[in-house]
């Protein structure tokens, strides 16, 4: 096996345990839809690191051709990105349930904002990782996206306003499918 093989296998199972805690935490809130009082905020944050999951899992398959020869700093910043991603899922929806009537949006000024935080600091990383990863590819253009998701998650994680989480979340909505669709279809950004 090559170390890349050995790298996509670790990454790979942080990924997939990522992505089983959002399944689980979605089907919880069907289960107990009646206990529970939704509000939109979680349910995008949660959408969109399902849709970042998948992405980040599909580019991880042909990083390889991008980077070679992977040194133990690659392996770090990609295996961060991972824990970070990791984190963000497993905060972002309850995990513990009662017979009580639970509140999405408070559960998410609690709890679900340190998974923001988590995303937020995912975008940090995720600068050099591409940078390293896809060297004179990695755009100005798609690095500043990322460093204002960074900036948006910052903020709906952090601020307390209801109004500022609401714009920020938003923003981020906008920012991030922008982002998605260059790097998906690179003829949309020209």
């Amino acid at each position: 096996m090559t170390i890349f093989e050995f790298i996509s296998v670790a990454i790979s199972i942080i990924l997939g345990l990522s992505i089983a805690r959002l399944l689980t935490g979605a089907i919880d809130l069907i289960s107990h839809r009646e206990r529970i009082q939704f509000h939109w905020v979680p349910i995008v944050w949660a959408s969109i690191m399902f849709s970042l999951l998948i992405l980040f899992w599909w580019q991880l398959f042909g990083s390889n051709q991008f980077l070679k020869q992977w040194a133990f700093w690659d392996f770090l910043l990609a295996i961060s990105c991972t824990v970070c991603i990791y984190v963000a899922c497993g905060l972002i929806l309850p995990r513990r349930w009662t017979n009580d009537k639970i509140d999405l949006l408070q559960y998410f000024e609690k709890d679900g904002r340190f998974g923001v935080a988590a995303y937020s600091l995912f975008y940090l990383i995720v600068i050099p990782y591409n940078m390293r990863l896809y060297g004179e590819m990695a755009t100005a253009g798609v690095l500043t996206m990322n460093l204002i998701q960074a900036v948006l998650a910052g903020v709906a994680a952090f601020n307390r306003s209801k109004r500022w989480l609401a714009m920020s979340t938003i923003a981020f909505v906008v920012i991030y499918l922008s982002n998605v669709a260059v790097v998906i279809f690179p003829a949309f950004g020209q």
